[in-house]
């Protein structure tokens, strides 16, 4: 298929389902891209009633850092030390937005 042909397709499947099939041939790749982005677009937001605003904030900010992280893991070349500095904050990350998946709302 050609390209012009794809960009369509890709635009109408985006607005038809919320994503394109191409996003799903490297879907973690298509999350750590935009994901950060949302998730500090809900900081000073609501918040869970258990967190202060100041603490929520952080955690967000931790849980898209986390998401840069495993962008970089996937697009960079390999670097022990990098690696393994990216992949400890990618992991914590990855835990508070599994801990606080049902609190993501704005």
């Amino acid at each position: 298929m050609k390209p012009d042909k794809v960009n369509k397709k890709g635009k109408k499947n985006r607005a038809k389902y919320g994503y394109d099939h191409t996003d799903a041939y490297s879907l973690e790749y298509y999350l750590c891209s935009w994901l950060p982005n949302a998730i500090r677009e809900i900081k000073d937001t609501n918040r869970p009633d258990r967190f202060t605003q100041k603490q929520w904030n952080k955690i967000l900010e931790k849980m898209a850092q986390g998401f840069e992280a495993g962008y970089y893991l996937r697009t960079e070349p390999f670097d022990r030390k990098i690696w393994d500095k990216k992949h400890k904050i990618f992991k914590r990350g990855m835990k508070l937005f599994a801990e606080n998946f049902f609190d993501l709302w704005y």
